[in-house]
């Protein structure tokens, strides 16, 4: 069998109709990595002992295949890569950036002129033009920047051209994919299926050695290299080195769709991980309920236990009363008050049922079934 893409209903059919050895080698794949493909993709799988039972004409259970929304309409690639695991992230990376390549060459490479510019890198080109040269108190250089709500970017008045054609490559790419560029509470956002991330372009800088006659320091210089930098607790940063700056933004764009889509992995991973623990945290209270449960079970019966023996000591002493003679009308007012305190008394007044209800757990305290939990 060649390989192929199959639904997650077909695999399962195959899978219990064909054992896992033989069916692996149709595929040309181990049993070990067929059965890898199953358990991502949340394939049911027969237990030991399954085929035996089968040849020998012994009734089977089937586990049936589980619905779940997030393999809705997907196909199964049956690969070696596939049964391997998770594709390396080098690979992922170098694959997505080869494919922007492709797929976007009429973005690419970044033009020497700027024709068309979006309008993000319009109100960036009027603020940044709007500004004078700058130097610091010793004549040294010194970068421009961008207002608060205008496109982050910061750079030597003549470099301001170059900044904006990348800029504007950039952003184009980035709207190819889907994706978005945005300006939000003065931080330039570049959004990858919701997900945020804060960059701007912004010129490096080298340090200076400045001595005059009384001791000697440094300053920060911009040196005319450009970069893209993702700035976070650990921020990244793609520059002028060993390629330009515009020669990059293919990987650039693949670095946050990969990251954005690790993101989301994560966030389900611990979106999982707080339910699970939402759900031993549930079963170990219902458990800890249960086990104070008993314990006051156990009082309640010894109580009951003394009630009832008290209710049958009172029982007697009535029935002592009402064996005399004596039947005036303010001895059977006191039998029938007697009486109503025998039943207050007595735990088996209602009935056996009513008693042993008592020590039902409860309502709000009850086992719940949590199958889906596993530890």
């Amino acid at each position: 069998m060649t390989t192929q893409k199959l639904s997650r209903k077909q695999l399962y059919e195959l899978v219990w109709s064909i054992p896992m050895t033989q069916l692996a080698k149709e595929f040309g794949l181990s049993d070990n990595g067929l059965r890898k493909i199953c358990v991502k993709y949340d394939i049911p799988l027969p237990q030991m002992g399954h085929w035996q039972k089968v040849r020998y004409g012994k009734k089977i259970k089937q586990e049936k295949l589980g619905n779940f929304d997030k393999w809705v309409n997907t196909k199964i690639p049956i690969s070696q890569s596939e049964a391997n695991g998770q594709e390396h992230y080098l690979t992922k990376f170098a694959k997505r950036v080869k494919e922007m390549e492709q797929n976007c060459s009429k973005l690419l490479p970044v033009p020497e002129k700027l024709t068309k510019p979006h309008a993000l890198i319009k109100a960036a080109r009027v603020n940044l033009n709007a500004q004078k040269k700058r130097t610091n108190w010793r004549n040294l250089p010194e970068c421009i920047h961008t207002n608060g709500d205008i496109l982050a970017i910061s750079v030597q008045k003549h470099n301001v051209p170059r900044a904006l054609r990348i800029m504007d490559a950039f952003i184009k790419l980035v709207e190819s994919r889907g994706h978005s560029v945005l300006n939000e509470s003065d931080v330039t956002r570049f959004v990858v299926e919701g997900e945020k991330f804060s960059i701007r372009l912004r010129e490096k800088h080298t340090r200076q050695n400045i001595t005059d006659e009384r001791w000697a320091s440094t300053q920060l210089v911009p040196n005319n290299k450009l970069s893209i930098k993702y700035e976070y607790y650990m921020s990244k940063e793609w520059s002028d080195t060993g390629t330009l700056l515009e020669e990059k933004l293919p990987r650039i764009v693949a670095f946050f769709e990969l990251k954005s889509q690790e993101i989301k992995e994560q966030k389900e991973r611990n979106r999982i991980a707080r339910e699970q623990a939402e759900v031993k945290r549930q079963i170990e209270q219902n458990l800890l309920a249960k086990k104070e449960w008993e314990s006051k079970k156990r009082d309640l019966l010894i109580k009951c236990s003394k009630e009832w023996r008290e209710a049958e000591d009172l029982r007697l002493f009535i029935r002592k009363i009402e064996d005399s003679n004596d039947k005036s009308e303010k001895v059977m007012d006191w039998l029938k008050w007697s009486r109503s305190q025998l039943n207050e008394l007595d735990p088996l007044s209602e009935g056996i049922e009513a008693l042993v209800t008592q020590f039902d757990l409860p309502e709000t305290e009850t086992h719940q079934n949590y199958t889906s939990y596993k530890s």
